[in-house]
């Protein structure tokens, strides 16, 4: 309801009812402006005394803290802008049951809000008073200065009216009449402009035809400026879009620019298409043509040459099929006419193969010249993205010099900036552009050279090559691989994998048949000396040249100390050779490892027995003839050469092969190495067969044997029926891996089989085949430290540790083997055993005089000294050969003169010191002969000989400290002849020494 009805209501109500008076003191007035409408709730109105004193309303003055809290105390309505009706809000606060005095309170409390606000803002204007005066004086002077300038104004029209009533016409007609000159003369340049524009395409061609090709299209972009200005005249709108068609002749006489430069790369001509794609603001286009031009050439390039090596062969076949069909001189030429004819048919239909299915028609006599030829063309197309990618590097750190030298030079004042050159905002992205594209496009282009190579090589079978021949193609992959590590950092997985699969089935045929080869040359090995420097090692071979010979080309740029040099060496565009161009030259090189033929056995040849028999000196070995001096003198300088057979440097030879292979193909590397090593344990295998089973060999030299036999030898069952061919040494990949190749035992051949082991022949024969056994193994532990730690991979280093391990092990038995029956075959042990036995050894008395077995057995050993003799005379003899010969042979005698003292039925004290005096005898006359001090085997038999006069206690101990030197029925056979002993004693000892055997 409004205020008139809440006062009616107010009125209307009854009186009757009593209302407590409110209290009139001032704390009870002051309270009461505070009240509200809550604050009548559920109580009687308070009714106001009727007559207050106007003292009771006088405003007591406040604080200024006072006053802050009142005014916190206004409703936010009452500071709005947006002139709120406050007299609403206020009244719909007033409580449902209306009094006076509450309403009163009310609005004294809005008054005294009101008082406050006011005279705060009153203290506010007083304040800023000042102020306000200050700005007033600002306008003041503002005013005073705007009638200034419009004063000012007044009175410049004032003289400008003057002026214009002093100009006259005649001064105006001038002015007028140079504008027409001006006019007249830029239409005669226009004129000419257009006469230029039609005269354009002459000039254009004319700068094309030179290879200017920044001028031409900096004359392209002037004209269509020029055109776009007179684009209003008929004969310039048909001008511009001929010059549009020009302008794109001109673009496609640049792309065949490009493609000749990717070709053979000038720096020059380069400069000039960079400058043109500049100024066409098209450079990211010149990366995409250059890089689409290369992928092109490359298949192009790979696809004539395997396309030229296919039609030569094809048309020398056919040639000399027609020449064998036909007989005479007329029906021959006819025939090849015919034939000239006859290839355009398959000429033809070769063009339309594809390059994978071209590549199998390539015969295998012209793929290393086509291989090398494509290695050729592809590091050429590799060498001239390297000369474009360093022609950008460089352009770019010296913020491309020439091409902005060109440009600027070029332009004219009259070109158009915005097409003569790139704008700023684009180069910093086309220059990114440009390094990335090329960046990937090293990788992207080598695994187009690699796609093509990896094609070529799989396409044919070199399962049939010649191993040199297959390894001059493992040596351009190699260099092929080193290339593209050096052009991209990449691995070439995918070549490296071609040429693993034909190098495993290369090898398998190949490794066979090399067996079989190194079977059929110990089959007819003579094992005679091959005549050898004494400085000889491995490295002078042919095939050793590898570890040691630098590649000119790929070494010394790969070795380079700076990435600078690296790069000038092998990319620079002014080298004249390629690095398949050595491939040729390796081949032609000779080796010189032979000793020079001096004629060293003519002295021996014009001396018999009787003058070699002078020329020792029985008590101190000196030279006693001058003539036999200067022979003793080559027998020394012999001594230090050598000793090989044709069997050894074979061997050495094929190991060099090996060798390369493992260092141009590492990933069957350690699968060649164990083939390597078959090889040596064949050779092994082989001279402890033919010569050292008859000598007997030790338990560790069997086991060696058995293995190699378990190993690479195959069952001699149908060998003799019928000879195997290399096809039958067909071996699988898992057999290469699991060790299993395997080739027939080699027989010796009957030059060595008749000949006794004794003689000079035999004698020479052991010691080729032990010293040139000791010379390759000795080769190859030298290149165990030096060589194939750099060719093995890490997990076959166990194997290679294992297999010289084993290899040092073994040897030491090896020649004693060897030579053992040698010694055999000098002594003749049945013979001499039975001229032992029949000498009485139960005498009675002592004897001065030696028996005739002695004398026997230093004719013998004077013999086989001859034989020394002859042989050092004719061939090398190593001192430790020598001393490992009469080694060998003295044990054999030992041994004999055990058995022949064994031997005996009775022996009597007189009879045993006859043994002492016959060995004895035969001692001082053998040292000398032998030169081995002592002798082996001596201790044991003077031991044997004196352990006759032991006591039965003392014999006892010294069978049981000697019972491993001797064997049981020497044992037996000496307590048997010991008489001193009684017979119970004797019996008892040797059915003790019987049980322990």
């Amino acid at each position: 309801m409004d205020i008139k009805e809440k006062f009616k209501t107010f009125i209307d109500k009854k009186t009757n009812k009593s209302v407590k008076q409110p209290s009139t003191s001032p704390a009870y007035l002051a309270a009461s402006e505070s009240w509200t409408a809550a604050d009548f709730d559920n109580h009687l109105a308070v009714v106001g005394h009727q007559k207050r004193k106007t003292s009771l309303f006088e405003e007591v003055p406040l604080s200024a803290e006072a006053q802050d809290v009142v005014i916190d105390t206004i409703e936010p309505i009452y500071f709005e802008t947006d002139h709120p009706d406050v007299g609403s809000h206020e009244l719909q606060k007033f409580p449902d049951i209306t009094d006076i005095h509450v309403i009163n309170g009310i609005r004294s409390r809005l008054r005294k809000q009101q008082a406050i606000v006011s005279r705060r803002v009153s203290d506010l204007i007083i304040s800023k008073q000042t102020a306000c005066m200050g700005e007033m004086i600002k306008i003041d002077k503002l005013q005073k200065e705007a009638c200034l300038a419009v004063a000012l104004c007044v009175e410049s029209r004032k003289d400008l009216s003057v002026g214009k009533g002093q100009f006259t016409s005649a001064s105006l007609q001038v002015i007028a009449n140079h504008l027409k000159r001006q006019r007249i003369l830029e239409v005669m340049n226009n004129l000419k402009t257009i006469k230029t524009l039609q005269m354009t395409d002459i000039q254009l061609q004319k700068l094309l035809r030179a290879e200017a090709y920044p001028s031409a299209i900096q004359l392209l972009l002037e004209c269509q400026t020029a055109a776009s200005t007179f684009k209003h005249f008929s004969c310039i709108s048909d001008l511009s879009a001929k010059l549009q068609e020009t302008l794109e002749m001109a673009e496609e006489q640049l792309d065949n620019a490009v493609g000749r430069v990717v070709v053979n790369f000038n720096a020059n001509t380069y400069a000039k298409l960079h400058s043109a794609y500049a100024l066409l603001n098209k450079r990211q286009a010149l990366m995409d043509q250059l890089h689409m031009h290369l992928t092109s050439h490359i298949h192009n390039s790979a696809f004539s040459i395997v396309m030229g090596y296919v039609e030569l062969y094809s048309s020398v076949t056919q040639l000399n099929s027609s020449n064998l069909a036909n007989a005479s001189l007329s029906n021959s030429v006819s025939c090849v006419n015919n034939s000239v004819n006859c290839d355009k048919a398959p000429q033809s239909s070769f063009c339309k193969m594809q390059y994978s299915e071209l590549c199998k028609f390539v015969d295998h006599e012209c793929f290393l010249a086509c291989y090398v030829d494509l290695g050729k063309s592809m590091f050429g197309i590799l060498r001239n993205y390297k000369a474009i990618s360093r022609w950008h590097h460089k352009a770019a750190g010296e913020d491309s010099p020439e091409v902005a030298k060109f440009i600027l030079s070029e332009s004219s004042p009259r070109s158009s900036p915005t097409k003569s050159l790139p704008s700023d905002d684009g180069s910093v992205d086309e220059r990114s552009y440009v390094e990335q594209k090329l960046v990937h496009g090293l990788y992207r282009i080598w695994q187009d050279v690699q796609a093509k190579l990896r094609t070529f090589i799989l396409a044919s079978d070199l399962s049939h090559f010649k191993f040199d021949d297959f390894l001059l193609v493992l040596d351009i992959t190699s260099r092929l691989m080193l290339i593209g590590e050096d052009f991209c950092g990449s691995k070439s997985e995918a070549l490296q994998d071609s040429i693993k699969k034909q190098s495993m089935g290369f090898f398998h045929r190949e490794h066979a048949a090399r067996l079989e080869e190194l079977h059929m040359f110990l089959e007819n090995e003579a094992w005679q000396i091959v005549p050898l420097k004494p400085t000889f090692t491995v490295y002078q071979l042919l095939e050793y040249r590898f570890l040691k010979k630098k590649d000119a080309l790929l070494e010394r740029s790969f070795m380079s100390t700076t990435p600078s040099k690296k790069n000038d060496a092998l990319w620079s565009l002014e080298a004249t050779a390629s690095p398949f161009d050595l491939t040729s030259e390796e081949s032609s090189t000779e080796e010189d490892i032979l000793a020079p033929d001096e004629g060293s056995g003519k002295s021996d040849e014009d001396t018999d027995d009787d003058e070699r028999s002078t020329v020792l000196d029985g008590e101190n070995g000196l030279i006693q003839d001058k003539g036999l001096a200067e022979s003793a003198k080559k027998i020394q300088a012999f001594s230090t050469l050598p000793v090989a057979s044709n069997t050894c440097l074979a061997i050495l030879r094929l190991v060099g092969k090996y060798l390369l292979m493992m260092k141009l193909l590492q990933p069957i590397a350690a699968d060649v190495f164990v083939c390597t090593t078959q090889l040596i344990h064949y050779y092994l295998y082989t001279i402890c067969t033919t010569f050292g089973l008859s000598g007997g060999v030790s338990n560790k030299l069997s086991v060696v044997l058995r293995n190699i036999e378990k190993t690479i030898i195959m069952e001699d069952t149908h060998h003799l029926a019928q000879p195997a061919t290399a096809a039958d040494y067909s071996i699988s990949v898992t057999d290469i891996g699991s060790k299993t190749a395997k080739v027939y035992r080699a027989k010796a051949s009957p030059i060595i089989s008749d000949v006794p082991a004794c003689s000079c022949e035999g004698v020479a024969a052991r010691l080729v085949a032990c010293e040139s056994l000791l010379l390759l193994c000795r080769e190859l532990s030298d290149l165990r430290h030096s060589v194939l730690p750099n060719l093995l991979p890490p997990s076959a280093a166990q194997n290679c540790d294992a297999f010289f391990a084993d290899l040092e092990d073994v040897l030491p038995e090896v020649v004693p083997a060897v030579y053992s029956c040698v010694g055999a075959s000098v002594v003749p042990q049945e013979q001499l055993v039975q001229q032992m036995s029949a000498v009485s050894w139960s005498i009675n008395r002592l004897e001065s005089q030696h028996n005739g077995y002695v004398d026997q057995i230093v004719r013998l050993m004077q013999g086989f000294s001859s034989v020394l003799q002859n042989v050092k005379s004719t061939q090398p003899l190593p001192v430790s050969a020598e001393e490992h010969l009469w080694r060998t042979t003295v044990e054999q005698l030992h041994t004999a003169l055990l058995h022949g003292y064994a031997a005996a039925k009775a022996s009597s004290n007189e009879g045993r010191s006859l043994m002492q005096l016959d060995y004895q005898q035969l001692t001082s006359k053998l040292e000398p002969l032998c030169g081995l001090r002592p002798l082996p085997g001596r201790s044991l038999v003077e031991g044997y000989i004196k352990a006759f006069y032991l006591p039965e206690s003392a014999l006892r101990d010294w069978l049981l400290e000697h019972r491993t030197e001797y064997n049981t029925r020497h044992l037996v056979a000496l307590v048997s002849v010991m008489s001193h002993i009684p017979k119970h004693a004797r019996n008892s000892i040797v059915a003790t020494l019987e049980s322990r055997e």
